[in-house]
This record gives C-alpha cells, sequence and structure tokens, in this order.
C-alpha cells in the first residue's frame, strides 16, 4: 500500500500575524550529556602478573592444564588440584589432584576421563568431602577465644 505525498505551495499565502511567537517563553535548558558509556574491562589473560618470559610460559602452561582439564574434573567438587606441576612430571603421567599418588595419560582424552572417574578418585572425593564436613563442623563447636586475656580474670568489687 502506497501513501500519496501531499504537496502543498505556500508560497504567497497570509498565514496571519507572527508576532505571537516573540512572545513565548525560553525553551526549558537541555538536559546534561550523559557521559560515554565505559569499555567494557576485558577479562585478565592470566591469573598473576608476569615478569619475565619464563614466569610468562609457566602461567600459560598452567592455564592450558586448568582449561584442559576442567571438564574432566567438575565432579571433584572437594578435592584440589595442583596446576604448577613442572610439565616434565605432568608429561610422565603425574595427576593434578594434591594428595593423591596415580598416574594419568594427559595425551588421551578418553583416558583422562576414565581416569578422573575412577573409583580411586571418587573415593578420594568422597574422603576431601567428609574431612571438610569434619572440619566445618570443628570450627562451629570451637568456641570463641576472649578477645582480651583480661577477660578471663574475675573482676572484684
Amino acid at each position: 500500500m502506497s501513501h500519496r505525498r501531499l504537496n502543498y505551495n505556500l508560497e504567497g499565502v497570509d498565514l496571519g500575524d507572527d508576532t505571537w511567537m516573540n512572545n513565548l517563553p525560553p525553551p526549558p535548558p537541555l538536559p546534561p550529556t550523559p557521559p560515554p558509556p565505559k569499555e567494557k574491562e576485558s577479562e585478565p589473560v592470566y591469573k598473576i602478573i608476569v615478569k619475565d618470559e619464563a614466569e610468562c610460559l609457566k602461567a600459560q602452561e598452567e592455564e592450558a592444564r586448568e582449561s584442559y582439564f576442567k571438564g574432566f574434573i567438575s565432579h571433584l567438587k572437594y578435592s584440589e588440584f595442583d596446576w604448577t606441576i613442572p610439565i616434565k612430571e605432568f608429561k610422565a603421567g603425574k595427576c593434578i589432584v594434591k594428595g593423591m599418588d596415580c598416574q594419568l595419560t594427559p595425551n588421551m582424552a578418553k583416558n583422562v576421563r576414565r581416569h578422573f572417574l575412577s573409583k580411586q578418585h571418587m573415593n578420594w572425593d568422597e574422603k576431601m568431602r567428609q574431612k571438610a564436613e569434619d572440619e566445618a563442623k570443628m570450627a562451629v563447636d570451637q568456641p570463641n577465644p576472649p578477645a582480651n586475656a583480661n577477660d578471663y580474670q574475675t573482676k572484684v568489687w
């Protein structure tokens, strides 16, 4: 559907007295211009500040290891992981779970998945869960020590 455009030729037409426009109050001031939007800060590439090339490489290795294993270890909620294992030990099959002395083949995803789903790792994670619960329970059961040693003394008036 098209609309017809209306063209008015007002040339020479007397539109009346326009002095009323001179008596209008001034327009309100324009609102202040908002500041430009801040640029979204990008997430840091590295979690640590690197000082030299060797440190940079080490940080990249740790991040790569963590990124690679994330999908394989998400079910191990209570296990702690050591991302700082030297690359030689890692390539030799040292497991990234702290406290465990087991071997894994890091170059085959199927073997890695099977390794972290093993009974040994599931039992370890359960042991770490119980340990965390026991520590939390002990923290709740422990009375808070007094802030000042003088609080133990009985004051006689």
